[in-house]
């Protein structure tokens, strides 16, 4: 039987012993060495937790690698061929699967999540097939956007009131004139009085804006 040697500690065992991945001979332990390191410093990345659910103490490094291809004979799993991963870790509760693949875009939907760019972050939850996660991330973006604007049209309706002002602006529905006054609210405003047509109260914002 050929004889291969192991590029992590140099010595030599049979081909069946070597495990190669993106090229690298490896035995079994300095493979598992490497998959340790990989989970240690991926739990520590997280806190501890899982990226996904955030539950604690879930990460796990699979007992038999599932991305290595096999064959039933006789009634026993018989691997070939090389491993597809160098490293793969799992959570027990959500079940998702970590991988270098995976990995980047893992990191840019995280990084993006904390710095508030929900819809970036949505989108590669969609990539990482995690529609569900992708969906609270874009409930959470709308309601964020929503309270904003209310902010935003609240300040703008204090300087209508404290400068006295009579604005017209028109229902993009009906064209009806609608008059801004420091007597109407954001409610009044979110509904035009002579068709009952919805106002965007984001336009009304924008408008106001450029004449405040």
């Amino acid at each position: 039987m050929p004889v291969v040697r192991c590029e992590g500690c140099n010595n030599s065992y049979c081909q069946s012993c070597i495990t190669t991945a993106k090229g690298v001979h490896l035995c079994r332990k300095c493979h598992q060495s490497r998959k340790t390191d990989f989970y240690n410093s991926m739990t520590q990345r997280w806190g501890g937790k899982c990226p996904i659910c955030c539950a604690e103490n879930t990460l796990y490094l699979p007992t038999v690698d599932p991305y290595r291809p096999f064959r039933f004979v006789e009634g026993k799993r018989v691997y070939y061929g090389n491993i597809a991963y160098d490293f793969v870790m799992k959570c027990h509760k959500c079940n998702f699967e970590i991988n270098e693949y995976n990995l980047p875009t893992l990191d840019e939907v995280i990084k993006a999540e904390r710095a508030g760019r929900y819809e970036d972050s949505a989108l590669g939850y969609e990539q990482l097939n995690l529609l569900d996660k992708a969906r609270s991330l874009r409930e959470r973006d709308r309601v964020t956007t929503v309270k904003s604007v209310q902010v935003n049209i609240n300040h703008l309706l204090d300087q209508v009131r404290q400068g006295n002002l009579v604005i017209p602006y028109k229902c993009p529905a009906c064209g009806a004139a609608m008059k801004i006054t420091g007597e109407t609210s954001a409610e009044r405003l979110a509904h035009c009085p002579y068709c009952g047509g919805t106002v965007a109260i984001g336009d009304i914002e924008k408008f106001l804006s450029t004449i405040l």
